[in-house]
């Protein structure tokens, strides 16, 4: 990398780094770590519906060992202001948050949905959600499951704590979210389990 180019290079890991930091700022729980390690760092953002963000290369993920995109420093400088679209975004297949399977969320023939909130990312397809929003309930969960394959929005639960189903309030501690990463549950920092993390029950 000759001079010129190693500059460029510096000067784009600094602006990464500045997304980094105002989207710490906006609540966004996706672009606060990547999509593949969970670990954090330096990022590249998915503009796509997804709203994730990545280890562009393995340099960028070496602190976790991830596997990351596998995105060369010199296709990153190419990039230059261009909007970056993962893989998922691009062919509009996403995974549902539940089951893990791959839809299509292209609008003229959906199979998985995105949550409604602006702030989340998480895809369902229409009985996976509707299991999850009315456990036990098989009627009520059909009925969500038709009303949202017709187009109907809805709110996932990680958008309220699984203790209390009441939903966050970021101004007091105690009422702020742990969010799995894993799983659409979110807990008020008063209502996490107190048990040992190995003993949890999913």
């Amino acid at each position: 990398m000759d001079s010129l180019t190693e500059l460029s290079y510096e000067l784009l890991l600094t602006e990464l780094e500045l997304q980094e930091e105002e989207l710490d700022s906006e609540l966004i729980p996706g672009y606060r770590v990547c999509a593949i390690c969970d670990d954090g760092g330096i990022l590249i953002l998915c503009e796509g519906k997804c709203m994730r963000a990545f280890h562009a290369n393995l340099e960028h993920g070496e602190h976790s060992l991830c596997e990351s995109l596998c995105i060369t420093n010199t296709e990153l400088l190419a990039l230059g202001d261009t909007a970056f679209y993962c893989a998922n975004c691009t062919y509009e297949k996403h995974q549902c948050f539940v089951c893990g399977e791959l839809g299509s969320s292209n609008e003229s023939s959906p199979e998985v949905f995105c949550c409604s909130n602006e702030a989340c990312c998480y895809f369902y397809h229409p009985h996976c959600v509707g299991e999850l929003l009315y456990p036990g309930n098989s009627a009520a969960a059909e009925e969500l499951e038709q009303r949202i394959a017709a187009g109907e929005q809805f709110v996932c639960p990680a958008h309220r704590c699984h203790v209390c189903g009441e939903v966050e309030v970021t101004l007091i501690a105690e009422l702020q979210f742990a969010v799995c990463r894993r799983c659409p549950r979110a807990y008020h920092r008063r209502c996490l389990p107190r048990c040992s993390c190995h003993s949890l029950k999913v």
